[in-house]
């Protein structure tokens, strides 16, 4: 799911975003770092890291502070909700 601020924030619509890898908003270079916390907060690590630099689809560079949540819910896998501020 996506809601309405994070399409416009990042200039994707919600079917540009839905079903990407969330690290299509992060610049290249901290991709496949984003990708290794990402997979170690939903195998169980207590945060993840919480500033962020990303970039919206016109390549605009961001800063925002990230919050997450891990969802568990009855014989689901593991999911993450994210709550993002942005910085500057």
């Amino acid at each position: 799911e996506v809601n309405d601020a994070y399409t416009q924030l990042y200039g994707y619509s919600r079917e540009e975003l839905i079903g990407s890898h969330f690290s299509m908003v992060l610049p290249e270079e901290f991709r496949a770092y984003a990708t290794g916390v990402h997979n170690e907060f939903i195998a169980g690590a207590v945060e993840m890291p919480n500033e962020w630099t990303v970039m919206n689809k016109a390549g605009r560079l961001i800063r925002i502070q990230a919050e997450a949540i891990r969802v568990e819910e009855d014989n689901d896998p593991p999911s993450k909700l994210t709550v993002i501020d942005v910085l500057e």
